[in-house]
């Protein structure tokens, strides 16, 4: 059970890092869609990507330094 899969939602500060966060995502093949973020986690942009890997993925910092936070 250690290696099972989690939901995450990652909040943005721009839409087109939540674009770009969600690219990255499924080019190396993690389940991933772009959505709007839920009231509860409100952000500046509106856009969260809803994706479901084992761990948070540890993209470069080019394409991280948009995400306003990562919750699972």
């Amino acid at each position: 059970m250690e290696n099972e899969k989690k939901t995450y939602i990652a909040t943005f500060r721009t839409h087109f890092g939540a674009i770009r966060f969600k690219k990255a995502c499924v080019g190396s093949g993690i389940d991933a869609q772009l959505m709007a973020v839920p009231r509860a986690l409100s952000d500046s942009c509106g856009n969260c990507v809803q994706f479901v890997a084992d761990a948070v993925p540890d993209f470069p910092e080019g394409i991280m330094k948009d995400v306003g936070r990562i919750v699972r």
